[in-house]
Order: structure tokens, then C-alpha cells, then sequence
């Protein structure tokens, strides 16, 4: 991201053309830091969620106890206080009922509800499920990072503690948290291409899109450049190409952030132990 922004910097130093040529630049730079896949994971219930591109469901439901008890039942954090979770299904503990999480002060004997069963939104950050389970009182809040790993089964859990102010930090590790099955779409191998309705793909997917504008601003940008230092300018050759000096100064600068990152930490695998 800072090397992003070091580059918005350099447009701005070696800026030549007109400032609608400039607001382009600007444009494509910052479509190529946020450029991503942009998929999400809708939400069914309070254990379930689907990838809208149709590469499957992830469904906790098998991660969590439904006899009552806990899937961590008093683990302690690095804060000092013992901490139980439960996906999916409620258990009581204490004065913690029908949670998902519960906090307890073994000094004082007391139990925090720090995350409601019913309370749950599941979504997707790029890499993980996460589920944000709000309290019956909503003051205090509890973030799950579902890590998916295909070849872990039971489940692993960490307590993380408190990670931020009334914000409570756990991460569950589990075959479980990986998309199963897929969505809508033709399967793997040649055959006919379903009907838009009838398990086919109505859409594109936000990635495609951002590409698509990406490419569109670039030749808006070539386009634009090129016809303004042709008629306003009166240039020729590869003068004509909008910003030449920074596009030509482009390599340079991402060989010397290059040389530097690797000096960085070429010295750093050097330092000895004190």
C-alpha cells in the first residue's frame, strides 16, 4: 500500500498533461490498490453462508456442541481471563445464557455475556469466515475467525482475549470453514451452458467488474492523452504517450523500492542475537 501511494506521489511530481488527463491517473492508480476478487459470502442463518460467484456454502453447524457445553469451555487468554465459545448452538454457563461467548473473572467468580447465540453476522474477508457475535446487552462484542484447513478435523480453538475495547478475539481452525459443494453453474468438464434461471451464472462477478472499468479508464486515459499532446501540444514520436517522463522513470523506480526492500531485509537476517 505505501509503495501504492509513493507512486501516486511520483504521478503528482512528473505530471505533464491536462488536469482531466492527471484525474485519470489518479483513477487507474487507486482501481490497482483496491483491484481484488471482491467476492462475498451471503448469509443463511446463523451457521451458513454462500460465496455469491458459486464456489460453494460454508456451514459450521458441525463445528459446534449441541449437548450444551461448549466447544472451548474456559480457555485462558493472554489477559488473564478464561473464555468459552460455541458456534451455532447456545450454552449456558454460569450467568452467560443462551451465548455464543462468555468471558469469566476466576478472581471475582463472575460471567460476562460477550456474544449472543441469535446475534451472529457472518461474513467474508477475503481469506476467512468471520463471525461477530454482539451480546445480549450489546456493549460487548465477539469476532471468530473461521480459518479454513481441509485436513483439520476436530476443530481447533484460540482464545485471543480482549483485542480491542469490549471486543473479544477467537479464532477456530476446521475443515468445516472451507466452501463445500458449489453454487450455481456448469461443473467441471465439456457440456452445454444452462440457461440464465436454470442453474446457470446471471451475472459477473464485482471482480470482472472492477477489471473491466479498470481497462476502460486505461484506454480513456491513453486516448485522451494522446489527442491532447497531439492537437494542444503539437507533440510527436513518444511524446505523444501521456506522462512520458513518469512512465519512462516507472522501471527505475520500482527497481530502487526493489533494491531497497531486499536490502532491508537481507540486514535485518543479519542482525545478531543480544
Amino acid at each position: 500500500m505505501a509503495n501504492a501511494f509513493g507512486l501516486i506521489r511520483t504521478t503528482a511530481k512528473y505530471r505533464h498533461g491536462s488536469k482531466v488527463t492527471d484525474l485519470v491517473i489518479f483513477s487507474v492508480l487507486f482501481i490497482l490498490i483496491g483491484l481484488s476478487d471482491g467476492k462475498a459470502c451471503n448469509q443463511d442463518g446463523n451457521c451458513k453462508c454462500t460465496f455469491d460467484d458459486g464456489s460453494g456454502t460454508v456451514d459450521l453447524s458441525p463445528i459446534g456442541r449441541q449437548d450444551g457445553t461448549p466447544l472451548m469451555q474456559d480457555q485462558f487468554a493472554p489477559d488473564n481471563y478464561a473464555y468459552s465459545f460455541n458456534p451455532c448452538y447456545p450454552f449456558t454457563e454460569g450467568t452467560c445464557v443462551n451465548a455464543a461467548a462468555c468471558q469469566y473473572d476466576s478472581n471475582n467468580n463472575i460471567y460476562y455475556n460477550i456474544g449472543d447465540s441469535s446475534k451472529v453476522t457472518l461474513s467474508f474477508d477475503g481469506l476467512n469466515i468471520i463471525g461477530t457475535y454482539v451480546a445480549d446487552d450489546g456493549a460487548r462484542s465477539s469476532t471468530v475467525t473461521f480459518q479454513c484447513d481441509p485436513n483439520t478435523d476436530p476443530p481447533t480453538d484460540t482464545a485471543q482475549g480482549e483485542t480491542s475495547t469490549t471486543v473479544y478475539g477467537f479464532t477456530v481452525v476446521s475443515k468445516y470453514a472451507c466452501p463445500q459443494g458449489s453454487g450455481p453453474g456448469p461443473g467441471p468438464g465439456p457440456g452445454p451452458n444452462p440457461s440464465p434461471g436454470k442453474g446457470g451464472s446471471d451475472g459477473i462477478s464485482p471482480g470482472s467488474v472492477i477489471v473491466i472499468i479498470f481497462f476502460a479508464l486505461l484506454v480513456v486515459y491513453l486516448i485522451a492523452g494522446i489527442a491532447f499532446n497531439k492537437v494542444k501540444r503539437q507533440n510527436t514520436g513518444k511524446e505523444l504517450v501521456p506522462n512520458v517522463t513518469f512512465w519512462s522513470s516507472l522501471p527505475g523506480l520500482i527497481k530502487d523500492g526493489a533494491m531497497f526492500t531486499f536490502g532491508k531485509i537481507t540486514r535485518r537476517k543479519g542482525y545478531g542475537s543480544v
